[in-house]
């Protein structure tokens, strides 16, 4: 899924906030501020999506890899040329 971007208010933290329920402070600190999205409206939802890309001003910002589906995720990996043991996992 690829969220294109125009809003200057509205950063790939947002994305990632809502998919994980944790707002992520500038003291890199968390807080569960989502949870109503992330174990809500999309609990079950988020798990069918193997890739999420945020794409601001013509380039992506970030790629959010779903790591639930290995196979997936490995040729995704591949195919965006990310070596898989240096992505952090994002626990949704």
């Amino acid at each position: 899924m690829v969220f294109v971007n125009h809003d200057s208010m509205c950063y790939e933290q947002d994305m990632i906030g809502v998919l994980t329920g944790q707002f992520l402070a500038d003291d890199r600190s968390s807080h569960p501020i989502y949870e109503k999205f992330s174990k809500g409206r999309i609990k079950n939802e988020k798990y069918l999506i193997h890739l999420f890309c945020w794409v601001e001003q013509e380039r992506f910002r970030a790629l959010m890899f779903n790591q639930a589906h290995l196979e997936q995720y490995t040729a995704l990996c591949e195919m965006f040329a990310y070596d898989p043991a240096i992505i952090k996992p994002i626990t949704f």
